[in-house]
C-alpha cells in the first residue's frame, strides 16, 4: 500500500492501515514523522468496494454514527496507487547540529534548519544547513485529541526573564545537559531569547502539561478534514510520539459464511451498486436485466447458469442484511461451524473432524475450515487507555468527521481449526465455588475497576477466560506442529451462554494464507494438539512465579506469562488479558479446578 505526502512514496502493509497505521495514527520512517490523515480526505473510488452484508449490519447496530454505512473500501487491493494522505506530525523539528526548535513547514520539504549558525555555514561552503528531525514530544488527551508539545509555555509560563520575548521571536532549543543523564531531567528547553530554561523532567507525568503551563486539551483533531477545536475540559499529557498508548484502533470482523459465501453473493455483491440503481424497475423488466447482468449462458447451458428468481433471491437477502434483532454475527458464524455439516463455496469450505477421545466428553465438536474469508475494518481508535470493554476504556475518536457512507478494510484469506466445549461439562464446572471464585479475581483488576467484558461486548466470565487461555495454549502447540509462528495465527471466541466454541485462523491478503498446513492439524492428528496443550497449562517453566501469581491485577489475569501464555498482539484478540491456566488444568498452586483435571 503506497500513501503520500507532497511527491514522497511510503510503504505500509494493507493490515497496517486496518491496524496500527490507520486514521488518526502516527507513522516513522527514516524520512519524516507522519499523521495518516482521516477518510474524509480519501478518495473511495480508488478502491475496490467490498460488501459483506453479516459485518455492515454488525457494525451498523453497534454505533448510532454508523448507521449511514453502505460499504467497505478494500484498501488490500487499491485501483491505484498514493491513496491515503498524510500530513507531517508533530509539526515541531530540531535540528541534529544547533539543536534549534522551530516550526517545520508545510510548503518546506526539505526542513532545513533556519539557525544563524547553521546559516554561516553554508555562507562559508562547507556544508548546507541540516535537515530538522521531528521531535519525539507529542500531546494527547484521553478523548483522543492531539497537538504540538507547547514547547514555549513549558520554559515561559509563570517566569521571567532577562529579556520579555513572545512566541513569535522565542529562540528555544531543546539540547542534553551536561550531566549525561538518560533520563527526562537532563534533557533541557532554553530560550535565548530571554534566558529561560526548563527541564523535562515532567513533561511525560499526566498532568505535568497542566501543573507546568496551566494549559488543558486544545481539543485538535488533526487529521480531519473539519479539524477546528472542540471543548475538551481534560488535561492533555505529554507523550513521546512512539509510544504504544499512542493509537489504540477499535476493529471488528466477520468470518464469510453461508448464504454468503458462494459464487452468485461474490457477483451479486460485485454489482451491488448498479443493482440498487435498477430496483424501481417493473418487476418484469428488472429481472430481464438481472438475466443480462449475471450472462452466465453457454453452449452447454443455454438457460443460464443462475435464473432471475435465484438472482433476485439472493439480490433481496443481501439488500435487507441478515441480522435480527437480538442475534449477532457470532452467532451466526458459531451455528455454521458447530452446525457438524460439510460446506464446499466458493470463500468458504469447511468438514467436521472426529471428535477426539480420552478428555471425558469435555470436547463436543472439531471442524477443519480448509478455505475461509476475513473481512476486517476499522470503526475508530483510542489514545492512552485502551477501547472500552478492557477496564478503563478510552472514548473512541472517529476517523472521519461527519457519519460515513464507507470504511476502509481488507480482505485476508486463511485455514483454520474449529473447536466447541460440550455445554452439559461447562455449566457443571461454571458452577463450581472454585471456579467462581478465581475468576471474579482475575477479571476484577485493580480496586475500584470497573465491570469488564471484551472489546465485542462478550463478558469476561469463567467461560471467556477457559476459552481464551485454551485458545492460547492451542495456538502454542500448532506452532510447533504445523509450521506457522504464533503471530501468524489469530484466534475468534465464541462466548455466551449458548456459545462456546475457539476458531483458530491464518489470516493474509494473499492465498498464503491458506497453505494446508493448520487445517491439516483438525484431523486425525488433532487429539494430539489438545493433549499437548492441556498438557502444557499444568506447569511453566517459570514455576512457581507463575503458578502463584495473585490473580487480578491490571494486567487481568491469573496464572499466565510470556514463557507459557501470552501471545503477540497480533494473534490475541483480547490484548492477552483475562488468560489463566488454573481454568483449563490444574497447576503448581491448583489442584483440580480446571475444566479438563477431571
Amino acid at each position: 500500500m503506497a500513501s503520500t505526502a507532497d511527491s514522497m512514496e511510503w510503504s505500509i502493509r494493507p493490515s497496517q492501515v486496518i491496524g496500527v497505521f490507520g486514521p488518526g495514527a502516527i507513522y516513522d520512517n527514516l524520512k519524516d514523522s507522519m499523521l495518516i490523515l482521516g477518510t474524509d480526505f480519501w478518495d473511495p473510488k480508488s478502491f475496490e468496494h467490498i460488501n459483506d452484508p453479516h459485518l455492515l449490519d454488525y457494525v451498523r447496530s453497534g454505533d448510532r454514527r454508523l448507521r449511514s454505512l453502505k460499504y467497505f473500501a478494500s484498501v488490500s487491493s487499491p485501483k491505484k496507487e498514493h491513496s491515503i494522505p498524510v500530513m507531517s506530525f508533530p509539526s515541531w523539528g530540531v535540528c541534529p547540529e544547533c539543536h534549534l526548535l522551530q516550526r517545520r513547514r508545510g510548503d518546506s520539504r526539505e526542513f532545513r534548519c533556519t539557525s544563524e549558525e547553521c546559516r554561516r555555514r553554508r555562507r562559508t561552503g562547507t556544508s548546507g544547513p541540516p535537515r530538522t528531525l521531528p521531535v519525539r514530544f507529542m500531546s494527547a488527551c484521553e478523548n483522543g485529541h492531539i497537538g504540538d508539545f507547547p514547547f514555549y509555555e513549558w520554559v515561559h509560563s509563570g517566569r521571567t526573564g532577562t529579556r520579555e520575548c513572545t512566541s513569535a521571536d522565542a529562540l528555544l532549543y531543546l539540547k542534553d545537559s551536561d550531566t549525561g543523564s538518560p533520563s527526562l531531567d537532563s534533557k533541557l528547553v532554553e530560550c535565548r531569547k530571554c534566558g529561560l530554561k526548563r527541564d523535562m523532567g515532567l513533561a511525560l507525568a499526566r498532568t505535568g502539561i497542566r501543573l507546568v503551563t496551566k494549559l488543558r486539551c486544545g481539543g485538535r483533531n488533526p487529521w480531519l478534514k473539519l479539524s477546528g477545536s472542540e471543548d475538551c475540559d481534560l488535561d492533555s499529557s505529554g507523550m513521546l510520539k512512539g509510544s504504544s498508548n499512542v493509537y489504540f484502533p477499535v476493529i471488528k470482523s466477520s468470518i464469510t459464511i453461508p448464504p454468503f459465501s458462494d459464487e452468485l453473493s461474490r457477483k451479486v455483491m460485485s454489482k451491488l451498486a448498479d443493482l440498487r440503481k435498477l430496483s424501481d424497475l417493473p418487476p418484469d423488466t428488472f429481472s430481464q436485466v438481472l438475466v443480462r447482468l449475471f450472462d452466465t449462458r453457454s453452449e452447454d447451458n443455454p438457460e443460464g447458469k443462475y435464473s432471475a428468481e435465484q438472482i433476485l433471491e439472493k439480490y433481496r437477502r443481501i439488500s435487507s442484511g441478515q441480522l435480527k434483532e437480538g442475534l449477532d454475527i457470532f452467532e451466526l458464524e458459531f451455528a455454521q461451524l458447530n452446525g457438524g455439516l460439510p460446506v464446499d463455496d466458493e470463500e468458504f469450505k469447511m468438514r467436521p473432524s472426529p471428535t477426539p477421545c480420552g478428555f471425558g466428553g469435555c470436547v463436543d465438536r472439531v471442524a477443519q475450515v480448509e478455505k475461509l474469508r476475513q473481512i476486517v475494518t476499522i470503526t475508530g481508535f483510542t489514545r492512552i487507555h485502551p477501547p472500552a470493554g478492557f477496564g478503563d476504556g478510552g472514548r473512541m475518536a472517529y476517523i472521519s468527521s461527519e457519519p460515513p457512507e464507507w470504511l476502509p478494510a481488507a480482505e485476508n484469506r486463511g485455514e483454520g481449526i474449529f473447536l466447541s466445549l460440550s455445554q452439559e461439562k461447562l455449566k457443571l464446572w461454571e458452577d463450581l465455588p472454585g471456579t467462581v471464585e478465581r475468576v471474579r479475581k482475575v477479571v476484577a483488576g485493580p480496586a475500584g475497576s470497573p465491570e469488564t467484558c471484551t472489546l465485542e461486548g462478550k463478558a469476561a466470565d469463567a467461560r471467556y477466560v477457559l476459552l481464551h487461555t485454551l485458545s492460547h495454549m492451542l495456538i502454542r502447540s500448532l506452532s510447533d506442529l504445523a509450521g506457522y509462528s504464533t503471530s501468524s495465527m489469530r484466534e475468534r471466541i465464541y462466548s455466551s451462554e449458548t456459545m462456546a466454541g475457539i476458531l483458530i485462523f491464518t489470516s493474509s491478503p494473499s492465498s498464503d494464507g491458506s497453505l494446508g498446513g493448520l487445517a491439516e492439524q483438525g484431523g486425525d492428528n488433532f487429539e494430539q494438539v489438545l493433549r499437548r496443550a492441556v498438557e502444557r497449562s499444568r506447569s511453566c517453566s517459570s514455576d512457581p512465579l507463575c503458578s502463584f501469581s495473585e490473580p487480578g491485577g491490571m494486567a487481568r489475569h491469573g496464572a499466565a506469562c510470556h514463557t507459557c501464555t501470552l501471545l503477540p498482539e497480533p494473534a490475541c484478540e483480547a490484548m492477552n488479558l483475562f488468560l489463566d491456566r488454573a481454568a483449563v488444568h490444574s497447576t503448581l498452586k491448583e489442584d483440580g479446578g480446571g475444566f479438563f483435571s477431571a
